[in-house]
Protein backbone atom coordinates (compact mmCIF):
# COMPACT_ATOMS: atom_id res chain seq x y z
CA UNK A 1 0.00 0.00 0.00
CA UNK A 2 1.72 3.28 -1.43
CA UNK A 3 2.08 6.01 1.65
CA UNK A 4 0.60 9.43 0.51
CA UNK A 5 0.90 13.16 2.30
CA UNK A 6 -2.17 15.19 1.63
CA UNK A 7 -2.47 19.39 1.77
CA UNK A 8 -4.92 21.82 0.90
CA UNK A 9 -5.80 25.70 0.64
CA UNK A 10 -8.63 24.02 2.66
CA UNK A 11 -10.31 22.19 5.03
CA UNK A 12 -10.55 19.15 3.51
CA UNK A 13 -12.48 17.27 6.07
CA UNK A 14 -10.03 14.85 6.79
CA UNK A 15 -13.02 12.23 8.92
CA UNK A 16 -15.38 12.59 6.08
CA UNK A 17 -16.70 8.97 4.52
CA UNK A 18 -15.38 10.62 0.99
CA UNK A 19 -12.20 10.14 1.56
CA UNK A 20 -13.23 6.22 1.74
CA UNK A 21 -12.38 4.82 -1.92
CA UNK A 22 -8.99 6.92 -1.36
CA UNK A 23 -8.43 5.59 1.78
CA UNK A 24 -9.27 1.76 0.70
CA UNK A 25 -5.85 1.40 -1.59
CA UNK A 26 -3.13 3.85 0.54
CA UNK A 27 -2.10 5.09 3.64
CA UNK A 28 -2.86 8.95 3.50
CA UNK A 29 -1.37 12.00 6.02
CA UNK A 30 -3.80 14.92 6.16
CA UNK A 31 -1.71 18.14 6.49
CA UNK A 32 -3.00 21.37 8.65
CA UNK A 33 -5.74 23.07 6.94
CA UNK A 34 -3.78 25.60 4.88
CA UNK A 35 -0.07 23.97 4.59
CA UNK A 36 0.69 23.26 1.01
CA UNK A 37 4.39 22.99 1.21
CA UNK A 38 5.45 20.79 4.24
CA UNK A 39 4.30 17.53 1.72
CA UNK A 40 6.70 18.55 -0.65
CA UNK A 41 9.72 18.68 1.81
CA UNK A 42 8.56 14.70 3.27
CA UNK A 43 11.04 11.78 2.71
CA UNK A 44 11.26 10.88 -0.90
CA UNK A 45 9.05 7.64 -0.37
CA UNK A 46 5.99 8.92 -0.47
CA UNK A 47 3.71 10.48 -2.71
CA UNK A 48 2.01 14.22 -2.59
CA UNK A 49 -1.36 15.20 -2.89
CA UNK A 50 -2.25 18.74 -3.21
CA UNK A 51 -5.79 20.81 -3.39
CA UNK A 52 -5.77 24.09 -4.19
CA UNK A 53 -8.89 26.71 -4.26
CA UNK A 54 -8.49 29.84 -6.49
CA UNK A 55 -10.57 31.56 -3.84
CA UNK A 56 -8.10 30.77 -0.99
CA UNK A 57 -5.25 32.29 -3.07
CA UNK A 58 -6.47 35.62 -3.66
CA UNK A 59 -8.61 36.52 -0.83
CA UNK A 60 -6.84 38.88 0.81
CA UNK A 61 -5.44 40.35 -2.39
CA UNK A 62 -8.35 42.82 -3.34
CA UNK A 63 -7.38 42.37 -7.23
CA UNK A 64 -3.39 42.54 -6.57
CA UNK A 65 -2.35 39.53 -7.46
CA UNK A 66 1.53 40.54 -8.14
CA UNK A 67 2.68 39.15 -4.03
CA UNK A 68 0.29 35.91 -4.59
CA UNK A 69 2.78 34.99 -7.86
CA UNK A 70 5.95 35.87 -6.07
CA UNK A 71 4.54 33.27 -3.41
CA UNK A 72 3.67 31.19 -6.30
CA UNK A 73 7.05 30.89 -7.50
CA UNK A 74 8.39 29.57 -4.14
CA UNK A 75 5.42 27.06 -3.73
CA UNK A 76 6.53 25.86 -7.86
CA UNK A 77 10.25 25.99 -6.84
CA UNK A 78 9.31 23.16 -4.22
CA UNK A 79 7.78 20.85 -6.50
CA UNK A 80 10.31 21.12 -9.18
CA UNK A 81 12.66 20.40 -6.21
CA UNK A 82 10.94 17.38 -5.24
CA UNK A 83 10.43 16.10 -8.69
CA UNK A 84 14.17 16.13 -8.88
CA UNK A 85 14.79 14.01 -5.80
CA UNK A 86 11.95 11.81 -6.14
CA UNK A 87 10.24 9.65 -8.28
CA UNK A 88 6.75 9.44 -6.23
CA UNK A 89 3.87 10.57 -7.85
CA UNK A 90 2.73 14.46 -7.27
CA UNK A 91 -0.82 15.06 -8.01
CA UNK A 92 -1.74 18.38 -7.52
CA UNK A 93 -5.55 19.93 -8.28
CA UNK A 94 -7.03 23.09 -8.75
CA UNK A 95 -10.46 24.09 -8.35
CA UNK A 96 -12.53 27.46 -8.49
CA UNK A 97 -15.39 29.38 -8.20
CA UNK A 98 -14.85 32.56 -9.41
CA UNK A 99 -18.13 33.72 -10.35
CA UNK A 100 -19.37 36.76 -12.58
CA UNK A 101 -22.43 38.12 -13.89
CA UNK A 102 -23.08 37.77 -17.91
CA UNK A 103 -22.48 41.47 -18.00
CA UNK A 104 -19.16 41.90 -15.93
CA UNK A 105 -17.98 39.00 -18.44
CA UNK A 106 -19.50 40.04 -21.60
CA UNK A 107 -16.46 42.89 -22.55
CA UNK A 108 -13.92 42.36 -19.54
CA UNK A 109 -10.85 39.55 -19.59
CA UNK A 110 -10.12 40.37 -15.60
CA UNK A 111 -6.64 39.96 -14.56
CA UNK A 112 -8.29 37.27 -12.18
CA UNK A 113 -9.20 35.63 -15.15
CA UNK A 114 -5.66 35.89 -16.46
CA UNK A 115 -3.93 35.09 -13.11
CA UNK A 116 -6.00 31.77 -12.81
CA UNK A 117 -5.02 30.70 -16.63
CA UNK A 118 -1.48 31.68 -15.77
CA UNK A 119 -1.74 29.34 -12.61
CA UNK A 120 -3.00 26.51 -14.92
CA UNK A 121 -0.72 26.81 -17.53
CA UNK A 122 2.64 27.02 -15.00
CA UNK A 123 1.07 24.01 -13.48
CA UNK A 124 0.56 21.84 -16.71
CA UNK A 125 4.28 22.53 -17.67
CA UNK A 126 5.63 21.48 -14.86
CA UNK A 127 3.13 18.37 -15.26
CA UNK A 128 4.65 18.32 -18.96
CA UNK A 129 8.59 17.80 -17.61
CA UNK A 130 7.87 14.75 -15.47
CA UNK A 131 6.16 12.00 -15.59
CA UNK A 132 5.90 11.97 -11.95
CA UNK A 133 3.12 14.82 -11.58
CA UNK A 134 0.01 14.48 -12.58
CA UNK A 135 -2.94 17.78 -12.75
CA UNK A 136 -6.05 17.70 -12.55
CA UNK A 137 -8.20 20.52 -13.45
CA UNK A 138 -11.27 20.24 -11.34
CA UNK A 139 -13.34 22.85 -13.34
CA UNK A 140 -13.24 20.38 -15.81
CA UNK A 141 -14.40 17.79 -13.16
CA UNK A 142 -16.74 19.78 -11.12
CA UNK A 143 -18.33 20.98 -14.53
CA UNK A 144 -21.27 18.86 -15.02
CA UNK A 145 -22.65 19.35 -11.50
CA UNK A 146 -22.74 23.00 -11.60
CA UNK A 147 -20.84 25.26 -9.09
CA UNK A 148 -23.69 26.00 -6.58
CA UNK A 149 -23.94 22.37 -6.33
CA UNK A 150 -20.06 21.68 -5.81
CA UNK A 151 -19.47 24.89 -3.53
CA UNK A 152 -20.70 25.58 -0.10
CA UNK A 153 -20.80 29.05 1.64
CA UNK A 154 -22.11 27.13 4.72
CA UNK A 155 -18.59 25.02 4.79
CA UNK A 156 -16.65 27.44 4.18
CA UNK A 157 -18.13 29.82 6.56
CA UNK A 158 -18.59 26.93 9.73
CA UNK A 159 -15.51 24.51 8.98
CA UNK A 160 -13.45 26.45 6.55
CA UNK A 161 -14.37 23.90 3.54
CA UNK A 162 -14.70 25.07 0.34
CA UNK A 163 -16.41 22.42 -0.97
CA UNK A 164 -20.31 20.84 -0.43
CA UNK A 165 -20.47 16.90 0.29
CA UNK A 166 -21.26 16.27 -3.37
CA UNK A 167 -17.81 18.01 -4.42
CA UNK A 168 -15.77 16.91 -1.60
CA UNK A 169 -16.98 13.60 -2.92
CA UNK A 170 -15.85 14.58 -6.20
CA UNK A 171 -12.71 15.44 -5.31
CA UNK A 172 -11.70 12.47 -3.05
CA UNK A 173 -13.10 9.90 -6.21
CA UNK A 174 -10.60 11.90 -8.87
CA UNK A 175 -7.93 11.51 -6.52
CA UNK A 176 -8.65 8.21 -5.76
CA UNK A 177 -8.68 7.55 -9.31
CA UNK A 178 -5.44 8.88 -10.09
CA UNK A 179 -3.71 6.75 -7.36
CA UNK A 180 -5.19 3.84 -8.27
CA UNK A 181 -4.29 4.10 -12.20
CA UNK A 182 -0.29 5.16 -10.97
CA UNK A 183 -0.22 1.37 -9.51
CA UNK A 184 -2.80 -0.28 -11.80
CA UNK A 185 -2.95 -0.64 -15.34
CA UNK A 186 -5.98 0.24 -17.45
CA UNK A 187 -8.14 -2.55 -18.73
CA UNK A 188 -7.46 -3.82 -22.24
CA UNK A 189 -10.14 -5.02 -23.67
CA UNK A 190 -13.92 -3.91 -24.94
CA UNK A 191 -15.73 -7.22 -25.26
CA UNK A 192 -19.61 -6.29 -26.99
CA UNK A 193 -22.54 -8.06 -27.91
CA UNK A 194 -24.19 -7.78 -30.96
CA UNK A 195 -27.95 -8.07 -31.33
CA UNK A 196 -29.62 -4.85 -29.30
CA UNK A 197 -26.02 -3.84 -28.58
CA UNK A 198 -24.53 -2.52 -31.38
CA UNK A 199 -27.97 -2.56 -33.06
CA UNK A 200 -31.47 -2.08 -32.26
CA UNK A 201 -33.09 -5.59 -33.42
CA UNK A 202 -31.85 -8.96 -34.03
CA UNK A 203 -30.22 -9.61 -37.25
CA UNK A 204 -31.70 -13.08 -37.37
CA UNK A 205 -34.95 -11.94 -36.98
CA UNK A 206 -34.84 -8.68 -37.81
CA UNK A 207 -32.60 -9.01 -41.45
CA UNK A 208 -30.14 -6.89 -42.39
CA UNK A 209 -32.38 -4.23 -43.46
CA UNK A 210 -34.69 -4.43 -40.12
CA UNK A 211 -31.92 -2.88 -37.74
CA UNK A 212 -32.62 0.02 -35.84
CA UNK A 213 -29.56 1.83 -36.77
CA UNK A 214 -28.53 4.89 -38.48
CA UNK A 215 -31.66 6.62 -38.38
CA UNK A 216 -32.98 9.63 -36.21
CA UNK A 217 -33.45 8.38 -32.88
CA UNK A 218 -32.34 5.32 -31.52
CA UNK A 219 -31.06 4.26 -34.75
CA UNK A 220 -28.54 7.27 -34.19
CA UNK A 221 -28.19 6.74 -30.66
CA UNK A 222 -26.38 2.91 -31.55
CA UNK A 223 -24.30 4.97 -34.44
CA UNK A 224 -23.21 7.44 -32.08
CA UNK A 225 -22.37 4.68 -29.80
CA UNK A 226 -20.19 2.81 -32.06
CA UNK A 227 -18.14 6.15 -32.95
CA UNK A 228 -17.43 6.25 -29.02
CA UNK A 229 -15.92 2.28 -29.27
CA UNK A 230 -13.76 3.27 -32.78
CA UNK A 231 -12.54 6.05 -30.34
CA UNK A 232 -11.49 3.68 -27.78
CA UNK A 233 -10.03 1.47 -30.20
CA UNK A 234 -8.15 4.45 -31.85
CA UNK A 235 -6.49 5.00 -28.03
CA UNK A 236 -5.28 1.28 -28.32
CA UNK A 237 -7.87 -0.20 -26.24
CA UNK A 238 -8.76 -3.73 -27.82
CA UNK A 239 -12.33 -4.44 -29.45
CA UNK A 240 -13.76 -8.09 -29.68
CA UNK A 241 -17.17 -9.50 -29.63
CA UNK A 242 -19.00 -12.25 -27.73
CA UNK A 243 -22.75 -12.76 -29.02
CA UNK A 244 -25.06 -15.22 -29.32
CA UNK A 245 -25.64 -15.62 -32.91
CA UNK A 246 -25.58 -17.24 -36.42
CA UNK A 247 -21.49 -15.67 -37.24
CA UNK A 248 -21.82 -15.25 -40.77
CA UNK A 249 -25.22 -13.24 -40.56
CA UNK A 250 -23.03 -10.86 -37.95
CA UNK A 251 -20.18 -10.75 -40.54
CA UNK A 252 -22.82 -9.41 -42.89
CA UNK A 253 -23.97 -6.59 -40.63
CA UNK A 254 -20.40 -5.82 -40.53
CA UNK A 255 -19.43 -5.54 -44.03
CA UNK A 256 -22.75 -4.56 -45.63
CA UNK A 257 -24.65 -1.85 -43.76
CA UNK A 258 -24.38 1.40 -44.33
CA UNK A 259 -24.92 2.80 -41.49
CA UNK A 260 -22.23 0.79 -39.07
CA UNK A 261 -19.35 2.85 -38.03
CA UNK A 262 -17.40 -0.08 -36.35
CA UNK A 263 -15.74 -2.61 -39.60
CA UNK A 264 -14.72 -6.29 -39.35
CA UNK A 265 -10.99 -4.92 -39.21
CA UNK A 266 -11.66 -3.03 -35.92
CA UNK A 267 -12.40 -6.30 -34.35
CA UNK A 268 -9.35 -8.49 -32.90
CA UNK A 269 -10.73 -11.39 -31.74
CA UNK A 270 -14.68 -12.43 -31.39
CA UNK A 271 -17.00 -15.36 -30.29
CA UNK A 272 -19.42 -15.33 -32.04
CA UNK A 273 -21.73 -18.97 -31.50
CA UNK A 274 -24.67 -20.21 -29.13
CA UNK A 275 -22.23 -20.71 -25.81
CA UNK A 276 -22.02 -19.45 -22.66
CA UNK A 277 -21.01 -15.58 -22.61
CA UNK A 278 -18.62 -16.78 -19.33
CA UNK A 279 -16.53 -19.47 -21.53
CA UNK A 280 -16.46 -17.27 -25.00
CA UNK A 281 -14.57 -14.53 -22.57
CA UNK A 282 -12.22 -17.15 -20.93
CA UNK A 283 -11.56 -18.15 -24.31
CA UNK A 284 -11.39 -14.62 -25.94
CA UNK A 285 -8.93 -13.83 -23.31
CA UNK A 286 -6.57 -16.56 -23.58
CA UNK A 287 -6.67 -16.16 -27.65
CA UNK A 288 -5.26 -12.38 -26.56
CA UNK A 289 -2.88 -14.12 -24.06
CA UNK A 290 -4.68 -12.04 -22.04
CA UNK A 291 -6.28 -12.51 -18.03
CA UNK A 292 -9.77 -12.26 -17.83
CA UNK A 293 -9.48 -9.03 -15.36
CA UNK A 294 -8.28 -6.85 -18.75
CA UNK A 295 -11.60 -7.63 -19.82
CA UNK A 296 -14.89 -4.78 -19.97
CA UNK A 297 -18.25 -6.94 -20.94
CA UNK A 298 -20.69 -4.55 -22.70
CA UNK A 299 -24.33 -6.48 -23.33
CA UNK A 300 -27.94 -4.53 -23.11
CA UNK A 301 -29.10 -8.13 -21.66
CA UNK A 302 -29.48 -8.20 -17.55
CA UNK A 303 -29.19 -11.72 -17.20
CA UNK A 304 -26.27 -12.54 -19.36
CA UNK A 305 -24.47 -10.07 -17.44
CA UNK A 306 -25.54 -11.51 -14.38
CA UNK A 307 -24.41 -14.58 -15.43
CA UNK A 308 -20.74 -13.34 -16.44
CA UNK A 309 -20.51 -11.48 -12.67
CA UNK A 310 -20.92 -14.79 -11.28
CA UNK A 311 -18.90 -16.60 -13.11
CA UNK A 312 -16.65 -14.07 -14.01
CA UNK A 313 -15.81 -12.01 -10.63
CA UNK A 314 -12.95 -10.77 -12.75
CA UNK A 315 -14.50 -9.03 -15.41
CA UNK A 316 -15.44 -5.50 -15.24
CA UNK A 317 -19.63 -5.85 -16.37
CA UNK A 318 -20.59 -2.95 -17.36
CA UNK A 319 -24.02 -1.76 -16.08
CA UNK A 320 -25.95 -0.33 -19.37
CA UNK A 321 -28.89 1.78 -18.96
CA UNK A 322 -32.13 0.44 -20.88
CA UNK A 323 -32.05 3.93 -22.63
CA UNK A 324 -29.77 3.47 -25.07
CA UNK A 325 -29.89 7.15 -25.74
CA UNK A 326 -27.59 7.23 -22.55
CA UNK A 327 -24.83 5.09 -23.81
CA UNK A 328 -22.74 7.20 -25.55
CA UNK A 329 -21.86 9.45 -23.18
CA UNK A 330 -21.63 6.93 -20.58
CA UNK A 331 -18.83 4.99 -22.01
CA UNK A 332 -16.91 8.16 -23.38
CA UNK A 333 -16.90 8.61 -19.49
CA UNK A 334 -15.73 5.10 -18.57
CA UNK A 335 -12.82 5.31 -16.41
CA UNK A 336 -11.92 2.02 -16.51
CA UNK A 337 -9.89 2.55 -20.02
CA UNK A 338 -7.76 5.47 -18.83
CA UNK A 339 -4.28 5.77 -20.07
CA UNK A 340 -1.84 8.71 -18.61
CA UNK A 341 -0.49 8.69 -21.89
CA UNK A 342 -1.18 6.54 -25.12
CA UNK A 343 2.01 5.41 -27.25
CA UNK A 344 2.65 4.88 -30.57
CA UNK A 345 2.42 0.93 -29.36
CA UNK A 346 -0.50 1.82 -28.49
CA UNK A 347 -2.58 3.13 -31.31
CA UNK A 348 -1.49 -0.41 -33.16
CA UNK A 349 -2.93 -2.80 -30.57
CA UNK A 350 -6.22 -3.82 -32.25
CA UNK A 351 -3.66 -5.04 -35.09
CA UNK A 352 -1.04 -6.43 -32.34
CA UNK A 353 -3.56 -8.70 -30.32
CA UNK A 354 -5.75 -9.49 -33.59
CA UNK A 355 -2.25 -10.71 -35.34
CA UNK A 356 -1.76 -12.85 -31.60
CA UNK A 357 -5.19 -14.00 -32.07
CA UNK A 358 -4.71 -15.30 -34.78
CA UNK A 359 -1.84 -17.10 -33.76
CA UNK A 360 -3.18 -19.26 -30.64
CA UNK A 361 -5.99 -19.84 -33.07
CA UNK A 362 -3.92 -21.21 -35.99
CA UNK A 363 -0.93 -22.82 -33.53
CA UNK A 364 -3.52 -24.86 -31.82
CA UNK A 365 -3.69 -27.22 -34.87
CA UNK A 366 -0.01 -27.85 -35.34
CA UNK A 367 1.83 -30.77 -34.64
CA UNK A 368 4.99 -29.87 -35.82
CA UNK A 369 6.32 -26.46 -33.85
CA UNK A 370 9.47 -25.76 -35.04
CA UNK A 371 8.62 -26.46 -38.55
CA UNK A 372 5.29 -24.25 -38.24
CA UNK A 373 7.90 -21.07 -37.02
CA UNK A 374 9.52 -21.42 -39.16
CA UNK A 375 7.03 -21.32 -42.35
CA UNK A 376 4.94 -17.87 -40.81
CA UNK A 377 8.50 -15.84 -41.76
CA UNK A 378 9.38 -14.10 -38.09
CA UNK A 379 11.39 -11.01 -38.46
CA UNK A 380 12.97 -9.67 -35.16
CA UNK A 381 14.85 -6.81 -35.02
CA UNK A 382 17.67 -4.97 -32.60
CA UNK A 383 15.83 -1.36 -32.07
CA UNK A 384 18.60 0.91 -30.46
CA UNK A 385 16.90 3.06 -27.51
CA UNK A 386 16.01 6.85 -28.90
CA UNK A 387 14.24 9.55 -27.79
CA UNK A 388 11.05 8.40 -30.02
CA UNK A 389 10.90 5.07 -28.16
CA UNK A 390 11.86 5.76 -24.77
CA UNK A 391 8.01 6.18 -23.86
CA UNK A 392 7.68 2.44 -24.80
CA UNK A 393 10.84 1.57 -22.82
CA UNK A 394 9.70 2.90 -19.91
CA UNK A 395 5.78 1.64 -20.25
CA UNK A 396 7.27 -1.73 -21.20
CA UNK A 397 9.47 -1.64 -17.64
CA UNK A 398 5.96 -0.55 -15.73
CA UNK A 399 3.65 -2.91 -17.04
CA UNK A 400 5.04 -6.49 -18.36
CA UNK A 401 4.89 -9.06 -15.79
CA UNK A 402 4.79 -12.67 -17.31
CA UNK A 403 7.98 -12.66 -18.63
CA UNK A 404 10.32 -10.11 -16.79
CA UNK A 405 13.48 -11.59 -15.38
CA UNK A 406 13.83 -9.01 -12.26
CA UNK A 407 10.30 -6.75 -12.78
CA UNK A 408 12.32 -3.53 -12.19
CA UNK A 409 10.09 -0.28 -12.77
CA UNK A 410 12.43 2.11 -14.32
CA UNK A 411 11.38 5.13 -15.16
CA UNK A 412 12.13 7.24 -18.34
CA UNK A 413 14.82 9.12 -16.48
CA UNK A 414 16.91 5.84 -15.20
CA UNK A 415 16.36 4.25 -18.78
CA UNK A 416 17.99 7.91 -20.18
CA UNK A 417 20.87 7.18 -17.57
CA UNK A 418 21.61 4.08 -18.20
CA UNK A 419 21.25 4.68 -22.42
CA UNK A 420 24.24 6.98 -21.91
CA UNK A 421 26.14 4.43 -19.67
CA UNK A 422 29.33 3.23 -21.83
CA UNK A 423 29.34 -0.11 -19.16
CA UNK A 424 25.49 -0.59 -20.75
CA UNK A 425 23.99 -1.87 -23.36
CA UNK A 426 20.26 -0.95 -23.39
CA UNK A 427 17.99 -2.41 -26.76
CA UNK A 428 14.11 -3.36 -27.71
CA UNK A 429 13.34 -5.66 -29.85
CA UNK A 430 11.36 -5.05 -32.83
CA UNK A 431 9.31 -8.55 -34.86
CA UNK A 432 6.96 -9.03 -37.58
CA UNK A 433 5.54 -12.39 -39.57
CA UNK A 434 2.66 -13.89 -41.17
CA UNK A 435 0.41 -12.37 -39.11
CA UNK A 436 2.08 -8.51 -38.86
CA UNK A 437 3.88 -6.39 -37.71
CA UNK A 438 3.78 -6.82 -33.45
CA UNK A 439 5.63 -3.55 -32.72
CA UNK A 440 8.33 -3.19 -29.80
CA UNK A 441 8.01 -6.45 -28.00
CA UNK A 442 10.69 -6.82 -25.87
CA UNK A 443 13.45 -4.63 -23.75
CA UNK A 444 16.80 -6.18 -22.49
CA UNK A 445 19.67 -4.10 -20.66
CA UNK A 446 22.73 -5.52 -19.98
CA UNK A 447 25.66 -3.98 -17.55
CA UNK A 448 29.28 -4.76 -17.81
CA UNK A 449 31.52 -4.54 -14.68
CA UNK A 450 34.65 -4.29 -15.09
CA UNK A 451 35.94 -7.94 -14.24
CA UNK A 452 34.65 -9.32 -17.68
CA UNK A 453 31.12 -9.74 -16.57
CA UNK A 454 27.93 -9.07 -18.04
CA UNK A 455 25.42 -8.60 -15.27
CA UNK A 456 21.72 -9.18 -17.40
CA UNK A 457 19.77 -6.59 -15.47
CA UNK A 458 16.81 -6.38 -17.78
CA UNK A 459 15.07 -8.93 -19.55
CA UNK A 460 11.11 -8.82 -20.81
CA UNK A 461 9.19 -9.45 -23.24
CA UNK A 462 5.22 -8.90 -23.98
CA UNK A 463 2.60 -11.87 -23.76
CA UNK A 464 1.69 -11.18 -27.51
CA UNK A 465 4.72 -12.65 -28.40
CA UNK A 466 4.99 -15.93 -26.43
CA UNK A 467 5.36 -19.21 -28.24
CA UNK A 468 7.26 -18.02 -31.05
CA UNK A 469 10.76 -18.96 -29.04
CA UNK A 470 11.57 -15.16 -29.56
CA UNK A 471 13.35 -15.15 -26.34
CA UNK A 472 16.25 -17.47 -27.88
CA UNK A 473 16.76 -15.20 -30.45
CA UNK A 474 17.15 -12.34 -28.44
CA UNK A 475 19.16 -13.84 -25.53
CA UNK A 476 21.32 -14.99 -28.37
CA UNK A 477 21.61 -11.50 -29.60
CA UNK A 478 22.94 -10.06 -26.32
CA UNK A 479 25.22 -12.86 -25.83
CA UNK A 480 27.12 -11.66 -29.12
CA UNK A 481 27.17 -7.84 -27.60
CA UNK A 482 28.98 -9.90 -24.24
CA UNK A 483 31.56 -11.55 -26.48
CA UNK A 484 32.28 -8.29 -27.89
CA UNK A 485 33.06 -7.05 -24.70
CA UNK A 486 35.52 -10.05 -23.93
CA UNK A 487 33.06 -11.15 -21.20
CA UNK A 488 33.87 -14.48 -18.78
CA UNK A 489 30.77 -14.97 -17.00
CA UNK A 490 26.95 -13.57 -17.71
CA UNK A 491 25.14 -13.46 -14.55
CA UNK A 492 21.42 -13.01 -13.98
CA UNK A 493 19.07 -12.20 -10.70
CA UNK A 494 16.25 -13.47 -11.24
CA UNK A 495 13.39 -12.07 -9.06
CA UNK A 496 10.43 -14.08 -8.41
CA UNK A 497 7.24 -11.86 -8.25
CA UNK A 498 4.52 -14.84 -8.15
CA UNK A 499 3.67 -14.07 -11.80
CA UNK A 500 7.18 -14.59 -13.63
CA UNK A 501 7.41 -18.27 -13.48
CA UNK A 502 7.84 -18.40 -17.53
CA UNK A 503 10.87 -15.94 -17.04
CA UNK A 504 12.56 -18.33 -14.52
CA UNK A 505 11.95 -21.59 -16.96
CA UNK A 506 13.56 -19.70 -19.43
CA UNK A 507 16.67 -18.93 -17.42
CA UNK A 508 16.74 -23.06 -16.81
CA UNK A 509 16.23 -24.48 -20.31
CA UNK A 510 18.49 -21.76 -21.55
CA UNK A 511 21.38 -23.16 -20.33
CA UNK A 512 21.56 -20.41 -16.54
CA UNK A 513 21.45 -22.07 -13.59
CA UNK A 514 21.80 -21.11 -9.81
CA UNK A 515 25.71 -20.19 -9.37
CA UNK A 516 27.66 -21.70 -6.83
CA UNK A 517 30.09 -19.14 -6.83
CA UNK A 518 27.38 -16.08 -5.81
CA UNK A 519 29.46 -14.62 -2.80
CA UNK A 520 32.78 -14.80 -5.06
CA UNK A 521 31.01 -13.24 -7.93
CA UNK A 522 29.67 -10.38 -6.15
CA UNK A 523 32.56 -9.52 -3.82
CA UNK A 524 34.50 -9.21 -7.00
CA UNK A 525 32.39 -7.15 -8.63
CA UNK A 526 31.93 -3.28 -8.50
CA UNK A 527 28.38 -3.20 -6.71
CA UNK A 528 27.41 0.30 -8.78
CA UNK A 529 27.75 -1.95 -12.33
CA UNK A 530 26.34 -5.01 -10.97
CA UNK A 531 23.43 -3.22 -9.20
CA UNK A 532 21.88 -5.18 -5.59
CA UNK A 533 21.22 -8.50 -6.02
CA UNK A 534 17.63 -9.28 -4.29
CA UNK A 535 16.73 -12.77 -6.03
CA UNK A 536 18.59 -15.91 -6.79
CA UNK A 537 21.71 -15.36 -9.16
CA UNK A 538 21.84 -17.05 -12.18
CA UNK A 539 25.35 -17.76 -13.80
CA UNK A 540 25.34 -19.01 -18.00
CA UNK A 541 27.59 -21.98 -17.84
CA UNK A 542 29.89 -21.29 -20.60
CA UNK A 543 29.72 -18.66 -23.33
CA UNK A 544 29.90 -21.30 -25.64
CA UNK A 545 26.60 -23.10 -24.53
CA UNK A 546 24.68 -23.92 -27.56
CA UNK A 547 21.00 -21.33 -27.11
CA UNK A 548 18.48 -23.79 -28.18
CA UNK A 549 15.30 -22.94 -31.07
CA UNK A 550 17.84 -20.89 -33.12
CA UNK A 551 17.09 -22.96 -36.37
CA UNK A 552 13.60 -21.21 -36.64
CA UNK A 553 15.17 -18.27 -36.75
CA UNK A 554 17.96 -18.97 -39.38
CA UNK A 555 18.62 -16.37 -41.99
CA UNK A 556 16.92 -13.36 -39.88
Amino acid sequence: MKNYVIGSTSNLLEKNVAWSALLKQSSVSFQSYGDISSGLMATNDIGVIIVIFLEDLIQNSLGDYSLIEKSNQAFFSLVEKRMMESDEPIIICLASRALTSAVASARNDTRLKAFHHGLITKLVEIRNTSNSVYFINMDDVFYGRGSDQIFSDRNWYFGRCRLSVDGLAILANSIAEIVHRISNPPRKVLVLDCDNTLWGGVVGEDGLQGLVLGQDGLGQAFVDFQKECLKLSRKGVVLALASKNNEQEVWDVFENHDSMVLKREHIASSKINWHEKALNLEELAAELDLGVGSLVFWDDNPIERSKVKAILPEVLVIEAPKNVIEWPNLINNLDCFSSFEVTTEDVHKVDQYRARAGFVRDSKYVDDTTSYLKSISLKPKIIPICEANLSRAEQMCKKTNQFNIRSKRYTLAELTSQNSDPNVDLFLVQLSDNYGDHGLIALVGIHYAPVNIAFIDTFLMSCRVLGRKLESWILNEALKLAKQRSVEHVLVDFIDTGRNSIAKDFLVTHGLSPSNRSNQLLQTVNQKALGKQEGILYELASMSFEIPNLEIYDGT
